[in-house]
């Protein structure tokens, strides 16, 4: 993997390879989606749930959540609910790093519209 979370990740092969290069191109609107979902609803969302807010496949926000975790724009609230398969998924809220700013919104996006 190259620089993740910057760049989506992929697990060695060329197809997988090719995904992660494919997925570059909508990573961007990705996050803006999450933080909007997490913005109406402040008491977390899993992944998942925010999928079905769009009306998009079950695993669109599991990596774009995951990369959100690891630069601690969102956190874990320490509950769990079913994931669309039904196996349990944590549910996340915006950091409350983020929520102590007045401007958290644009903060967030400087962060992935400048990257």
């Amino acid at each position: 993997m190259e620089d993740y979370p910057d760049n989506p990740g992929w697990k060695g092969t060329q197809t997988s390879m090719d995904a992660a290069e494919e997925k570059k191109k909508t990573k961007m609107a990705d996050y803006k989606l999450v933080f909007v979902a997490l913005k109406a609803n402040l008491e977390g969302l899993t992944p998942d749930e925010i999928a079905a807010m769009y009306g998009e496949r079950y695993m669109k926000f599991r990596p774009r959540c995951s990369e959100l975790k690891k630069r601690g724009f969102v956190e874990p609230t320490g509950e769990r609910r079913p994931s669309y398969l039904g196996t349990q998924q944590d549910v996340v809220r915006l950091s409350s790093r983020i929520l102590l700013s007045s401007s958290h919104l644009r903060l967030i996006e400087s962060y992935v519209w400048l990257k």
